[in-house]
């Protein structure tokens, strides 16, 4: 069950990370008690501007950003299972991940530094379009829980490049641990800063 639609050279550039791929028997289909766990669903802030923040990451995140989908446990599992998205892990280097995730190490900074932050941006760029060809495959990127940044800057960031269906799983991995859905260790799929 490899990615279909890239060139040998994607595939080869693609084959020097390890990605987990699900197989027919991962049980993501766990029957779930509610669609929310862990607060993923309440927050005391408005929406936000659409804007990458390049600091106080670990701060409190809204329940709506403009041009971006918001993503629950319940519907993250079922879209996983489906195999319809393409599901990128941007929290820390160590521990553990989602089942069926990619992992961006630093994959949600924002850099003040304008050439800094475009050269980020471009290696940022390149390593999605290896993951996810298809800019209208929805690409949902998640971090530790609702009180991180760095998800949101990575689904901005990906929408600025064109994918149509860029989101963000605001639960994280708080929430996906509290509905007892499948982790696996982290292995590093791209090193990004």
């Amino acid at each position: 069950d490899r990615p279909t639609g890239l060139d040998p050279h994607e595939v080869e550039a693609l084959s020097l990370y390890p990605v987990i791929y699900l197989n027919a028997d991962d049980d993501l289909n766990v029957p779930l008690a509610r669609e929310a766990w862990a607060d993923e669903d309440k927050s005391a802030l408005p929406g936000a501007e659409p804007a990458l923040r390049t600091s106080q990451l670990n701060a409190a995140t809204p329940l709506d950003i403009p041009g971006l989908t918001r993503w629950q446990t319940g519907a993250l599992a079922r879209a996983v299972a489906s195999r319809k998205l393409v599901l990128v892990d941007v929290h820390g280097v160590a521990g553990e991940m989602l089942l069926g995730a990619v992992h961006f190490w630093d994959g949600g900074l924002a850099i003040e530094s304008p050439s800094a932050e475009s050269e980020y941006d471009q290696r940022f760029r390149d390593m999605l379009a290896l993951v996810a060809a298809d800019k209208n495959t929805p690409v949902v990127f998640y971090c530790r829980d609702s009180e991180c940044w760095t998800s949101i800057n990575a689904a901005l960031r990906a929408r600025k490049a064109g994918y149509a269906q860029a989101g963000w799983y605001r639960g994280g991995l708080r929430s996906w641990s509290a509905a007892g859905l499948p982790l696996v260790q982290k292995t590093p799929s791209a090193v990004l800063n």
